[in-house]
């Protein structure tokens, strides 16, 4: 089971290691989950069954999630882990993203996200408030509505006083939903990223979110201007 006495590391590798029977139990229970869907007739549709790894003991929350009737047999499918530290349960997801190791290469990474408590209350007050969605739907309307993310860079325009919260605070996520603010940074041996054994991980804190409506129009037009700076530094990788 993931703890916190566990490195960020470890627990990454521990997940991707559950990976392959989490996805055969989202699989198994897929037709199921359609025929619900089915029954009930109504579109955007969530579902979401708990599963515990029979060896590792690690805990999972599988959602599935259909936007139109047209899509129902083939729901959108992700998952989350939990673990408990900083005195609550946090939401846990890992995957890989690409690091940029010079002006014109990217390579995939390994990166492991924890959700605090706070960040969802704020999505629920923020996004969601006229609804009475039980947490589990909430978490599975904000990983199914937000998987695209572009990272800001922040600066004051876009949050006063960022830099008071400590070197780790550079850096938002502009999603779907909003704007996530965060902690991040990189552990590990940075030349070992193009071997599959190495070290090198990054760690991001998810802590608030906040719609962007709710953004003065300096923020917005920040945030659109550092969106724009990152997509041609993007596009300049590829071409």
């Amino acid at each position: 089971m993931i703890v916190e006495s566990m490195t960020n590391l470890e627990r990454c590798n521990a997940l991707f290691v559950d990976q392959p029977k989490i996805k055969i139990f989202a699989e198994k229970n897929l037709k199921q989950v359609v025929r619900d869907i089915k029954k009930a007739g109504r579109y955007p549709a969530w579902r979401w069954l708990e599963y515990t790894h029979a060896e590792s003991r690690n805990k999972y929350l599988v959602f599935y999630c259909v936007m139109s009737a047209q899509d129902i047999e083939k729901p959108q499918i992700d998952y989350v882990s939990f673990m408990s530290a900083l005195g609550g349960r946090l939401v846990v997801k890992w995957g890989s993203w690409p690091y940029r190791i010079n002006n014109d290469e990217y390579i995939a990474t390994r990166v492991i996200a924890y959700y605090t408590p706070h960040f969802f209350d704020m999505y629920r007050e923020r996004l969601w408030s006229q609804s009475n969605l039980s947490y589990y739907e909430l978490l599975a309307r904000y990983f199914s509505r937000n998987k695209d993310t572009l990272p800001l860079e922040l600066n004051d325009n876009i949050k006063e006083d960022y830099a008071k919260y400590g070197e780790y605070a550079n850096y938002a996520f502009r999603v779907q939903d909003g704007i996530c603010f965060t902690r991040q940074w990189r552990e590990g041996d940075p030349n070992t990223i193009r071997d599959r054994n190495g070290n090198y991980i990054s760690v991001v804190y998810y802590h608030t979110i906040i719609n962007e409506g709710l953004l003065k129009d300096k923020q917005k037009i920040a945030i659109d201007k550092e969106s724009l700076n990152y997509y041609k530094a993007l596009l300049k990788t590829y071409f």
